[in-house]
């Protein structure tokens, strides 16, 4: 609690309020209590508190319910610029009385200053934000504020911050470090009296966020995690996205009830009917909702980033999770599903809450106070007349040292009409010489001022990171950049008369310009401003529709880039534009603010029919600190707004599934600038002496046949045959096959009369192809465009090589990607070659080139493998060749959502391992079991043969997929492991610890264990005993 009440003399405590900013304010927009609250608290323990309003007459009655208070405002209702002029005098008594003057906010705090100043008052500087941080005025404007905002931040006595990272901030303006105190925002008491939620099910469960509906809240993210669970949602708040919200919500059949304004007295209640209460931001600077939601006892779900992260410890007062919707959906689920784990989160919530009560804030806050020297009413009057002396006297005597009012632009004049006079007597080379001395005299001395400005502030960054861990130190450089990256912006604006200087150096209106033909018909979609319409307009004579959804940048663009050719259009694209034709659809730093982007664009291409898109994104690979920043879990968009930034990868997948093909692209200035376009240029006319032919086999498969070969046909690369097997398609695949080899004399058609299978098929193209390469390709995955050519480059450059694969991105039938993202194999041949012979295939097999000679001369693929064919083609491949990998993402690779069956499980496992048993008794020139035997689990077994990296293969298989029977087959290879263990050599043992490394024993104890039928087997003991001696000395290698 606080101590005030044990001092002799009571400190007095004189609020200058933020500009403007009046008791009546605060009343229209129910703070007023919320705000008067803490100084109430602070009058019942002896402090005496005033507060100077901007308020008229209107003060006086507010007042009068607080006795506590004393209000003193603009009473003879003066021009506000005027009331700020005459405040130190208007006020002079309750200035004389107060032992220190206290600022609301940054803005309004250079008068609470020259108050203190005037009267000789301790100043204390409450800073929740930097005004020019987030200041939006004209560039003269701001450079006013900014020099406000450094005048009270170094020349105030204290300051107060409300988070940790405002520390940092304030240090920059060579205000002390120990004079910052950070006092995080309190929460009210009442959060803490309302009774504990019930935390039993509710039917439906309600889950609940409060905050404003902006991009930064990921509320698109929220309503999409909740699409699949039976819930009904609050938002509490308002902002801009409101009604996107509720068309996104309707569309994904999500129940969402808005609730535009609540009360802080009626917001407990509210969060403690509420099941799960969510914050599940890309960032926050000081979390409230989630202290109030904690206050209340409520179970919370909240993103994990650094500000909430700090409040909520995983699973103990809360819950963290991504910021994805398949994160955020778990972490629901894993509350709606566990009573008792909310229970025991609500109520420690509640105890950690209670660190931000009122009565600790103002302990805090009462601790600033107590270095404030405390004097007599008699004392105060003397030294505050003297100070008010002091200060007139520093004012006359400036007044009397200038010969008159000299302006800057004046006193500049007479300093050069000085030099002009004093040079024009001198020959022409000594006043050349003067000149240049002069020059170089002021570039010296303003370089020495913003030197001794660097280093110092550079010194204080080394001083305050001194003995911090590396991952707080980078946080903190990180969060001073992202301060800093705003204002160079504004003042980038400013150089170039009010547009970023990125335009102008990055040439970054070219790109567009250059590529639009004279009268071409376009429309640029989030025009802004309108600059980049306007040169189109311009300079390359185009019809231009602009289209915005901020009236305030279409007033600006009809007022500033006026154009005959051009139209300025406030509203949606997709909506307020008639159904008409464009020859260019334009998208300049627009795709990344949007959260649905693929339905966006599949609208824009089927409203607008345009015949190309030019784009312009943000790409994430701009820089490694940003998916460092990423990995630190702090801010790492170039603008908060943004809904993702790209990879290329990513880039073509959304453009590949709204059905466009990128046919040109640049990466430059940290962005993808691309053509795309959804039309495909057929070939009427069968090329001559094609180096590849693509070879694709299908069944069945309607839904993505027609893209895979739609990707195949926007290839950059277009000098190919493509070979098509038909393996007895029966769901329509036939009709779209034969109409795209009616069109382009490239396809042809091999149909089955029945179906074979792949490997049948693959082996029936084969026996057709005279072309030096095949280029392998499946019927549901899509190729980038520039695959062929990249590929064929790669085995023309490299003809050791046999056949070459590429990185993947995966995406499901859904289209949202899966993790890991990518895959991405070696290149090297050595290890390709390593990892074929001991893990597995590194080669995809649908994103592969191979040559053709090398395949024939093998025999192509073995007909006993109706699966893993594939691997089993490398391993005999590399018995006479290499194999390879273009070290870049060239296919998306689709992964369909049925799963496979544990039969045709048990039979990829059995298929691999029987391929790699081959590979090890041909090199070791011994006959190939297979070729007699074919493939079978009876065969695999009489193989196994724990000296052979095939063994561990099979250990690997067992423990990590479903197959059938794994318990006794996982038990039987131990056994015989278990016969082998003093005797193997160094090369299976390294292997064995291999396996130990990837798959826990304690796994594989528990797969064996859990089968009740092998506790009576002889054998079973000794398994056991071998399990736990392998754990012991797993344990014993990790001390």
């Amino acid at each position: 609690m606080l101590r005030t009440k044990d001092m002799k003399v009571p400190i007095h405590v004189l609020l200058v309020m933020t500009r403007g900013a009046s008791l009546s304010e605060w009343a229209k927009v129910n703070a007023l209590q919320h705000e008067l609250t803490p100084y109430k608290k602070m009058s019942e323990c002896g402090m005496q508190i005033s507060i100077i309003s901007w308020g008229d007459k209107r003060e006086r009655e507010i007042a009068r319910s607080f006795p506590w208070l004393k209000v003193y405002g603009n009473f003879y209702n003066l021009p506000q610029e005027q009331y700020e002029w005459l405040m130190p005098f208007l006020h002079a008594l309750p200035l004389i009385r107060a032992d220190v003057v206290k600022s609301n906010q940054i803005n309004g705090a250079d008068c609470a200053l020259r108050c203190a100043r005037i009267w000789g008052k301790p100043f204390v500087s409450i800073c929740s934000y930097a005004c020019g941080e987030f200041c939006l005025s004209p560039p003269d404007t701001l450079d006013h504020i900014l020099r406000d905002e450094r005048e009270v931040l170094s020349k105030a006595n204290a300051c107060i911050v409300n988070q940790e990272a405002g520390k940092y901030l304030i240090s920059a303006h060579t205000m002390r470090t120990g004079a910052v105190t950070c006092i995080p925002n309190y929460i009210p008491d009442h959060f803490f009296q309302a009774p504990l939620p019930d935390y039993s099910a509710k039917k439906p469960p309600v889950i609940t966020l409060v905050g404003r509906l902006v991009p930064q809240k990921n509320i698109f993210a929220l309503i999409e995690a909740c699409s699949e669970l039976d819930i009904s949602l609050q938002l509490i708040g308002d902002g801009p996205e409101r009604e996107a919200l509720a068309d996104f919500a309707r569309d994904n059949a999500v129940k969402v009830e808005f609730f535009h304004s609540v009360t802080q007295a009626q917001l407990p209640s509210i969060l403690c009917k509420s099941t799960i209460c969510t914050l599940v931001s890309h960032y926050e600077d000081n979390p409230k909702s989630l202290l109030e939601y904690m206050a209340c006892g409520c179970p919370v779900l909240a993103t994990n980033v650094p500000s909430m992260s700090t409040f909520i410890e995983d699973h103990k007062n809360g819950l963290l999770c991504s910021s994805d919707p398949a994160s955020i959906r778990t972490g629901l689920n894993t509350l709606l599903d566990n009573e008792a784990l909310r229970r025991n989160l609500g109520k420690n919530a509640r105890i950690t809450a209670k660190k931000f009560s009122l009565d600790v804030t103002l302990n805090l806050e009462q601790r600033v106070y107590e270095k404030i020297p405390r004097r007599m009413l008699v004392t105060k009057g003397i030294f505050g007349l003297a100070a008010l002396l002091s200060s007139v006297g520093r004012r006359v005597r400036a007044l009397f040292s200038r010969t008159g009012q000299t302006t800057n632009t004046e006193f500049c004049d007479n300093i050069v009409n000085s030099i002009e006079e004093y040079i024009s007597m001198k020959p022409q080379e000594e006043a050349q010489l003067i000149l240049g001395n002069l020059e170089l005299q002021l570039k010296l001395m303003i370089q020495k001022s913003s030197e001794t400005f660097l280093n110092d502030t550079i010194t204080l960054v080394h001083e305050f990171i001194a003995g911090k861990s590396p991952d707080e130190a980078l946080r903190l450089l990180f969060s001073i950049e992202e301060q800093l990256y705003p204002l160079e912006g504004k003042l980038a604006i400013a150089y170039d008369g009010g547009v970023h200087s990125k335009h102008r150096l990055a040439k970054y209106h070219d790109f567009f310009v250059n590529r639009i033909q004279h009268g071409e018909k376009v429309i640029d979609v989030g025009c802004g401003v309108g600059f980049l319409a306007y040169d189109m307009a311009e300079k390359a004579q185009a019809l231009v529709t602009g289209i915005e959804l901020s009236g305030e940048n279409i007033a600006i663009a009809r007022g500033r880039f006026s154009h005959p050719n051009i139209t300025f259009i406030q509203g949606n694209a997709v909506t307020d534009i008639q159904d008409e034709a464009y020859d260019t659809v334009v998208l300049s730093n627009v795709l990344e603010h949007l959260p649905n982007r693929i339905t966006f664009l599949a609208a824009l291409r089927k409203k607008l029919r345009p015949k190309r898109f030019l784009l312009c994104v943000p790409i994430f690979e701009r820089d490694w600190r940003v998916p460092l920043k990423k990995e630190l879990g702090i801010e790492w968009r170039l603008d908060p707004t943004h809904e993702t930034e790209y990879t290329y990868e990513s880039f073509v997948y959304e453009l590949s599934r709204a059905g466009l093909t990128i046919s040109y692209k640049e990466f430059r200035w940290g962005k993808i600038w691309c053509e795309a376009t959804d039309r495909v240029e057929f070939i009427q006319t069968p090329p001559q002496s094609c180096p590849v032919t693509v070879l694709m086999a299908c069944h069945n498969d309607r839904n993505y046949v027609e893209k895979a070969i739609i990707s195949i046909l926007q290839q950059t690369m277009q000098n190919f045959l493509f070979l098509i097997i038909d393996d007895a398609s029966t769901d329509g695949t036939s009709a779209i096959i034969a109409e795209y080899a009616r069109n382009d004399a490239r396809i042809s058609i091999i149909t089955n009369d029945c179906n074979i299978g792949l490997t049948a098929s693959l082996n029936k193209g084969l026996q057709s192809i005279e072309t030096p390469y095949i280029v392998r390709m499946d019927a549901d995955d899509i190729a980038f465009p520039e695959r062929i050519e990249f590929q064929l480059s790669y085995m023309k450059a490299h003809t050791e090589i046999a056949a070459a694969g590429c990185h993947l991105f995966f995406f499901d039938d859904e289209g949202h990607e899966r993790e890991p993202r990518s895959w991405k194999p070696p290149s090297a041949p050595t290890v390709i070659r390593q990892k074929t012979y001991t893990v597995g295939p590194e080669l995809s097999h649908p994103g592969s080139i191979i040559s053709t000679s090398a395949i024939k001369a093998v025999g192509g693929y073995r007909t006993q493998f109706a699966s893993t064919q594939d691997y089993d083609l490398w391993l005999r491949l590399l018995e006479s060749y290499e194999l390879g990998n273009v070290p870049c993402t060239l296919m998306l690779y689709r992964q369909h959502d049925n799963a496979i069956s544990q039969a045709k499980t048990t039979e990829q496992a059995i298929n691999h391992v029987l391929a790699l048993q081959s590979s090890e008794y041909r090199r070791k020139g011994e006959s190939d079991p297979l070729e007699a035997k074919g493939t079978s689990l009876a065969l695999l077994l009489s193989l196994l043969d724990p000296l052979q990296p095939s063994f561990y293969v099979w250990l690997k298989l067992l423990a990590s997929r479903p197959i059938h029977d794994r318990s006794k087959l996982l038990f039987d290879a131990l056994y015989q492991l278990t016969t082998y263990n003093a005797t193997l050599p160094t090369e299976q043992i390294g292997l064995c610890k291999t396996f130990l490394e990837d798959y826990e024993w304690k796994l594989v104890m528990e797969i064996i264990v859990q089968d009740v039928a092998l506790h009576s087997m002889p054998a079973y003991t000794v398994v056991l005993l071998f399990l736990k001696d392998m754990m012991t000395e797993q344990t014993k290698g990790k001390q």
